[in-house]
């Protein structure tokens, strides 16, 4: 694994330094495979990133059709609802620019269980790979947040969806931060499966949370770092982008 850390004075430098790898990745894969398979993250700090990437200065950047969108977790909740991952990246990214729309994978929030929405997602997931032959398809790129419990995607500590090895998409009971609903949420085999990771975080409050994620520290009476230390893809690369106080430096 190649593992990188780029730390940035202030989350709009971070968001503009994001969106040019993004838009980088973006065009290499289109030209190695003819699209950019891409599952976007929830939160304040990807927002961030998907605001540049649908501004004037980088909307011409790449082939937007050739983009296919994806849902590294999601809320159980209406797609219209304000926890909605779907929601904020359809306002901030999806409806500014020439996507596909038979290209938007959008968890079916609909459906009546956490489990059904976790199957019938990972189906569509694994419908829309056409042509891979591998047992855990590979994304281009992952985005991932982190929590200031250390979770990622929806995988908390303690919880069982951490511990998954032999599915792509697992339903996940809701964890110690709001809201209190269930979720579903890439397991981890199939986020380390991915070509490249990006994990976007910022915040004083996430910095016990990054010092264990990154270096393997322990947070109070934990016996075990949180679960974005264990995100590692196994052949292909990871990125943190944070802002200055999460990694310590002044």
């Amino acid at each position: 694994m190649n593992r990188n850390l780029h730390t940035y004075t202030s989350l709009q430098s971070l968001s503009r330094e994001a969106a040019d790898y993004v838009i980088k990745f973006a065009n290499e894969a289109i030209i190695s495979r003819g699209v950019f398979r891409i599952a976007l993250a929830g939160g304040s700090t990807p927002r961030g990133l998907y605001e540049v990437l649908s501004s004037n200065k980088y909307i011409d950047r790449t082939d937007w059709s050739s983009w296919m969108i994806y849902f590294s977790d999601e809320r159980v909740v209406p797609l219209t609802d304000e926890w909605s991952n779907y929601a904020m990246a359809k306002e901030y990214l999806i409806s500014r620019v020439a996507l596909k729309k038979e290209n938007i994978y959008v968890p079916p929030v609909h459906l009546s269980s956490p489990t059904q929405i976790a199957d019938e997602y990972e189906s569509q997931i694994r419908r829309s790979f056409t042509g891979e032959t591998a047992l855990t398809p590979r994304f281009d790129l992952i985005l991932l947040g982190l929590g200031s419990d250390g979770h990622t995607a929806s995988l908390f500590p303690n919880k069982p969806a951490l511990n998954v090895v032999d599915r792509l998409v697992v339903e996940s009971t809701p964890g110690i931060l709001p809201p209190p609903v269930d979720r579903i949420t890439f397991t981890l085999p199939f986020i380390n499966a991915a070509r490249r990771v990006m994990f976007l975080a910022s915040g004083e409050d996430k910095t016990n949370a990054f010092q264990s994620a990154y270096y393997g520290r322990l947070i109070g009476e934990a016996d075990q770092p949180v679960p974005a230390c264990l995100v590692n893809p196994q052949d292909g690369s990871l990125d943190w982008f944070v802002t200055k106080e999460l990694s310590g430096d002044k």
